[in-house]
């Protein structure tokens, strides 16, 4: 269903102020049908303070648009998220060896 860095925005669930955040998955448990996600930007395209929480995945459509490692990497740069950025490059430095 949902793999680690799949870009999602919010549709539901969370309350009003999360609704349309653009979100990229942490973990998802196939065992609890949760997924831990880390929001990037809320709904206005403003930058978040990163954060995880945990959601269910029926609350989340996956952003099809963004796949490859290599687009996230440069929305992290976009965002100016460096701790994203840094963790997507060592991702894509593991997938390589």
């Amino acid at each position: 269903m949902f793999e680690k860095e799949d870009s999602v925005t919010i549709e539901s669930g969370t309350g009003k102020m999360l609704i349309g955040a653009l979100a990229v998955v942490e973990d998802y448990s196939p065992s609890t049908n949760l997924v831990d996600i880390r929001i990037v930007k809320d709904a206005n395209g403003i930058r978040e303070i990163p954060q995880v929480i945990t959601i269910h995945p029926k609350c989340l459509k996956k952003n099809e648009a963004v796949k490859d490692i290599s687009s996230l990497i440069d929305f992290a740069l976009d965002t100016g998220d460096e701790e994203w950025f840094l963790q997507l490059t060592n991702s894509l430095k593991e997938r390589s060896m």
